[in-house]
């Protein structure tokens, strides 16, 4: 998945629960784990306010974070950051 303003502006308008679905999906993509409930009204506000304050800058980072990871994920050494 690769991150713009749409994707950006949608996330933002879900329901928590398809928002948490959403953020799993993601970051297990790039063998992370999450839990499968977050707790907490305030979490869902704080992803909401950081989607809202993200600039042009931080959506063309977190793509670049996001492809390096899945790169070296997929290398034979074990994967991850390098």
């Amino acid at each position: 998945m690769k991150l713009d303003r749409n994707t950006v502006r949608s996330l933002s308008e879900m329901s928590d629960d398809r928002l948490w679905r959403t953020v799993r999906m993601l970051v297990s993509s790039l063998g992370m784990d999450l839990p499968e409930r977050m707790r907490g009204r305030m979490h869902y506000e704080a992803i909401r306010r950081t989607l809202s304050e993200i600039t042009d800058s931080d959506i063309a980072r977190i793509n670049e974070i996001m492809e390096s990871y899945k790169y070296h994920k997929n290398d034979r050494r074990g994967g991850g950051f390098r």
